[in-house]
């Protein structure tokens, strides 16, 4: 074996990776065990261990491509992901609600999957370029124009879960950009001011915080007018958006503050696996015994 393949793992990387994947998968096989013995639905043990000796196998092919090939193909591999996004709101396939998939005949492909994977290597390769200062506007507009077309067509779609996934990446991708941590609270602010503005107090708290961070950092007055300005819209059309929300993405929200509005339906999930810790203690039941 080549030695250099050893020296230039990333041993704590895959260590963690795998070491995530077998916890993974010992959990699946507790939880599914009785299933399994009476041969009852899915084997969903065997069909994960399918998936990740799939998903090791191809890491190992990707791991030996040069480096420089996922340079290449990033922008070419962002458009065609977004012509596909466009392609599903077009031809796709519905389904729950939503419009996901594109029907290729022996499966069903989710562009919106790709399109997590395609934006990173596109924003990283735009962002390693030498003359590219993720602190000046003009290459932050750039830059964040990459999570926002992606995640404006799934939004279309709608896929409210899926979309989510591109305003977190946008925060540590940007911060190990160089992006400095006041400009980073400013992204952080109209999301705050969302949360916030459901209620008539914290969104006068948020936006008095805000104020006064723009006081206290001596912002320009043009960068503090337009961040003033675009967290006062942001909480004024947060009702407009709330009864513009499709019926489930509101119960997912609504379960996800609380889950014990629905018990038997929305919150079951998250109410069993509180019931299960709980049941568990510190140490937990042990392999194959749990009760949830």
């Amino acid at each position: 074996m080549d030695k250099s393949f050893l020296k230039n793992m990333d041993w704590l990387l895959l260590g963690s990776v795998l070491g995530l994947l077998g916890m993974g998968l010992l959990a699946l096989y507790s939880s599914s065990y009785p299933a399994i013995q009476k041969g009852e639905g899915t084997n969903y043990f065997q069909f994960q261990c399918f998936w990740i000796a799939f998903g090791l196998v191809l890491m190992m092919v990707l791991y030996f491509l040069p480096q420089r090939t996922f340079f290449n193909v990033a922008y070419s591999f962002y458009g065609l992901v977004v012509v596909l996004l466009v392609l599903v709101l077009l031809f796709g396939t519905r389904g729950q609600g939503a419009t996901r998939w594109l029907r290729l005949g022996f499966m069903n492909l989710q562009p919106s999957e790709l399109a997590k994977l395609a934006t990173l290597m596109a924003v990283s390769r735009y962002l390693s370029r030498d003359d590219v200062d993720i602190n000046q506007s003009l290459y932050f507009f750039f830059a964040g124009l990459f999570f926002l077309i992606p995640f404006l067509l799934i939004v279309k779609q709608p896929d409210l879960g899926t979309s989510l996934v591109f305003v977190v990446m946008v925060l540590p991708v940007f911060y190990w950009a160089g992006l400095k941590t006041g400009n980073l609270l400013l992204i952080i602010m109209p999301f705050v001011t969302l949360l916030a503005s459901f209620n008539f107090y914290t969104f006068f708290i948020a936006i008095l915080f805000l104020v006064g961070y723009l006081i206290y950092s001596r912002r320009s007055l043009l960068v503090g007018l337009v961040n003033f300005g675009l967290n006062i819209f942001i909480g004024l059309m947060t009702p407009f958006i709330w009864q513009h929300l499709k019926p489930y993405q509101k119960q997912r929200i609504l379960t996800f503050l609380n889950p014990e509005a629905d018990p038997l339906g929305a919150g079951y999930q998250i109410i069993q696996s509180i019931v299960a810790i709980g049941s568990g203690g510190f140490h937990g039941k042990g392999f194959l015994h749990g009760s949830q």
